[in-house]
């Protein structure tokens, strides 16, 4: 399964929207998100 690449800014966004603080690095752990710092394109 790829990982879903996630911007770190949207994720804090939805953090402190929803309360589940550290639910990203939770994610990052189990192989479900990969955090990038800034928006970039992707190649395929």
């Amino acid at each position: 399964m790829e990982k879903l690449l996630v911007r770190r800014d949207a994720l804090d966004a939805y953090e402190r929207l929803t309360g589940f603080v550290g639910i990203g690095r939770f994610m990052e752990d189990r192989g479900v998100f990969k955090i990038v710092e800034e928006n970039r394109c992707q190649d395929k």
